[in-house]
């Protein structure tokens, strides 16, 4: 059957524009000829389809160009286990007609906030950022993924930087310690449309901005998602620019559209006016207006400069329509590893469900396990669309480990040991014994305490609701005398020394301990300076900590102490100190350790 009102679109040597009439059919004349153009066809309610056109010197017939209907799928679906533990309440949103799409101007949040509204921002290079010199801000400086930037409202205010739609953007800013790994992502939204937003270098000076555009069809971790804007990054211009990405590939399932700043050493990434949603059709009043969807990267017309957009090249999503009417759903249960594999799907509702409600009763006796839940719109003639799923629901997952710590030889109690698993810790008590939950799964357990050798037990198995027994035998440190001094006292010799653990500090140098120059690289850059000191010059030292390091900072910067224990020359061990200090320059700085790193004596 014909589609009215569909339009067509032929990008290459020049774009052309059609749109079908009542019974489907399109005519478009006068195109250069020996040229290869890119078609896509676009209606509402369809998923749009591409394809390459090669027009010779004869007129071409396209014959037929199918565009499948899309059946919209709920969203928001949310699971949520009973206090009692007993069942599970679900509840969602019906389909939207248009799709479940998403659209910002970030002009609704608060200035300078680094979460905001509905995206999931992830920051996986953890590095603190950038700032400008004499231009502040809040959260200048700090580690984040993206912030709401408001140029008007620095102090003072950083002219002459616009944004596309009202006064705010989303701005990723240059990781002191690159490359950037910035994420921005949006909520689940239906794919089979487009993603179109706006982006710009701030400055060139440090080189431009660059970011990639990811698909997830599963979740929102970094690594869930598949880049979909080429197989090397895009890099920004200085002048505002938009850029559009086709999802057609992923029509009618849920899908996160995140944007992956990795600018290496620049400084800020701007991005405005994101979109996800119906491919927006052209029509005659507004297609001279805005470019259509030219292979070369419609978004990279120069043209667009840093002004107030005329309000005519905003076009609000159009509603789509369907013939298809909605019956009602289908609810699912399943384990979250069977996600993609539909035939290990519990059926909850063998006939189509017509409320948003429902209550999982069979939840209670269920092993323990991750779970997930599906609900699919039925449509007549049993059409039914993808599924919608609720976030991972934890059944019964969290086990208790438990034991006791005690000596070595004597058999007596440790009170005050530290036992860790994971992220799960613990402390024992009087009796040397300790108990907390840790979530199922393989873990290296740890025992330590100051004045003894830590212990790990390498593979533990922590199953879900219930216990498991790690004892341990600590070695207690045996530290030497210190300060032994012999005097002659005639035919007698005198000896006195101080008991263990008890003497006075000591610095030790890797030089002579006097300042004569300092080490640097002549420019900006970020650089380590370390010294080593191998277990065989610590042996004096078992059992004392470390408790301040000297340093000498001659040009400002941001400085960080880091200490690391065990490794050998080729590598260091475990970082047990990451602190960050403004020192003074020009002079030697003590800095206090806020948490002193024990000495064994048996390794670096």
């Amino acid at each position: 059957m014909g589609i009215a009102d569909a339009a067509i679109t032929l990008s290459g040597y020049e774009p052309y524009t059609a749109t079908t009439d009542a019974n489907g059919m399109f005519n478009i004349p006068n195109v250069f000829a020996n040229h290869t153009y890119n078609y896509t066809a676009a209606a509402i309610g369809y998923a749009s389809t591409t394809g390459t056109l090669e027009v010779a010197g004869a007129a071409v017939n396209m014959g037929d160009i199918i565009v499948n209907e899309v059946a919209y799928p709920p969203h928001g679906v949310v699971a949520t286990e009973s206090d009692d533990y007993s069942y599970v309440s679900l509840e969602w949103e019906a389909p939207v007609p248009g799709g479940s799409g998403f659209e910002d101007s970030f002009e609704e949040y608060e200035d300078f906030a680094i979460e905001f509204g509905e995206w999931t921002l992830v920051d996986v290079d953890q590095s603190t950022t950038y700032g400008f010199s004499g231009i502040s801000f809040p959260n200048s400086g700090s580690a984040m993924s993206y912030i709401i930037f408001n140029p008007n409202n620095t102090t003072p205010p950083l002219e002459d930087n616009p944004a596309v739609t009202g006064d705010k953007y989303a701005a990723s800013f240059a990781s002191t310690t690159p490359p950037n790994n910035d994420w921005m992502i949006t909520p689940q939204v239906l794919g089979g449309g487009e993603v179109r937003f706006w982006a710009r270098t701030y400055m060139p000076d440090y080189g431009l901005e660059r970011f990639n555009v990811g698909v997830s069809t599963t979740g929102t971790d970094p690594a869930d998602f598949t880049i979909i804007s080429g197989t090397t990054y895009v890099e920004a211009p200085i002048v505002w620019t938009e850029y559009v990405y086709d999802l057609s590939a992923y029509a009618g399932q849920q899908i996160h559209v995140g944007l992956q700043c990795v600018s290496n050493d620049a400084f800020i990434f701007f991005v405005d006016d994101f979109y996800v949603g119906d491919a927006i059709v052209r029509t005659a009043s507004n297609a001279a207006s805005i470019a259509p969807d030219i292979e070369i990267v419609r978004n990279a017309n120069a043209r667009r400069s840093i002004v107030t957009p005329n309000p005519v090249n905003i076009v609000s999503p159009q509603p789509r329509n369907t013939e298809r009417s909605l019956q009602g759903y289908k609810v699912y249960r399943l384990l979250a590893e069977d996600q993609a594999n539909e035939a290990n799907w519990d059926v909850l509702t063998p006939s189509v469900y017509g409320q948003t409600t429902y209550a999982d009763n069979a939840w209670g006796p269920l092993p323990s396990g991750v779970y997930k839940y599906a609900v699919k719109a039925v449509y007549t003639n049993d059409v039914m669309s993808p599924a919608a799923f609720s976030a991972d629901l934890h059944k019964g997952m969290m086990g208790i480990l438990s034991g006791t710590v005690s000596e070595f030889g004597t058999g007596l109690a440790v009170e005050g040991a530290t036992v860790t698993a994971g992220e799960y810790s613990g402390t024992t008590n009087a009796n040397g014994e300790y108990s907390f939950q840790v979530y199922a799964g393989t873990y290296d357990v740890t025992a330590a305490k100051t004045g003894y050798q830590s212990y790990t037990e390498e593979g533990v198995v922590i199953t879900g609701l219930q216990t498991t027994t790690v004892d341990f035998v600590l070695t207690e440190i045996t530290l030497p005398a210190a300060a032994v001094v012999a005097q002659e006292a005639g035919e007698n010799v005198n000896l006195t020394w101080m008991a263990p653990g008890t003497a006075g500090g000591e610095w030790l140098h890797y030089d002579s301990g006097e300042k004569d120059d300092s080490i640097g690289t002549g420019g900006a850059a970020d650089f380590d300076v370390a010294i080593r000191y191998p277990a065989s010059d610590l042996t004096d030292y078992a059992g004392m900590s470390l408790h301040a390091l000297k340093v000498w900072p001659a040009q400002p910067g941001t400085f960080t102490l880091k200490v690391w224990v065990g490794g050998d020359a080729s590598a260091p061990g475990t970082l047990v100190v990451e602190q960050p200090f403004t020192p003074e320059l020009d002079v030697y700085n003590t800095v206090m350790l806020d948490n002193p790193v024990t000495i064994s004596g048996t390794e670096e």
